[in-house]
C-alpha cells in the first residue's frame, strides 16, 4: 500500500517538487530495492550530488542485517558503482561460499 502511495506521489513531486521526489525515489529504492527507481534517481541527480550524499543515503539506510536480500543489494550497489573494494569486503564479510560463487565474476574483473 505505501508504494502505491509513494509511486502515486512522484507524479506530482517529480513537476512540483524535485527534492521530494528525490527523497521519494530514495525511499522507494530501499524499500523494494526496484532498480528502476534507483536509475532514475541517479539520472536526475548532479554527479557531485549523487557520489557525496545520494549514494551514501542509499547504502546507509539499507538494511545491514544478515538478510541474504538486504545484504546482496548493498553490494550490487557497489558493484553498479563499481566500487569493487567495498563489494568485495562485503562479500568476505558473509563469511559464505554460496555469495562468494555468486559475485566471484564481477570481482574478478
Amino acid at each position: 500500500m505505501l508504494t502505491k502511495i509513494r509511486r502515486f506521489l512522484n507524479r506530482f513531486y517529480k513537476k512540483q517538487s524535485p527534492e521530494k521526489y528525490k527523497q521519494n525515489l530514495i525511499n522507494l529504492f530501499i524499500q523494494n530495492r526496484d532498480w528502476n527507481d534507483y536509475e532514475r534517481l541517479k539520472e536526475i541527480c548532479p554527479e557531485k550530488e549523487w557520489k557525496e550524499k545520494i549514494l551514501s543515503i542509499i547504502i546507509n539506510n539499507l538494511p545491514k542485517d544478515r538478510n541474504r536480500f538486504s545484504s546482496d543489494t548493498i553490494i550490487d550497489v557497489y558493484l553498479k558503482e563499481e566500487m569493487f573494494e567495498e563489494a568485495l569486503e562485503q562479500v568476505l564479510a558473509k563469511k559464505s561460499l554460496f555469495t562468494l560463487d555468486t559475485y566471484y565474476k564481477d570481482l574478478s574483473v
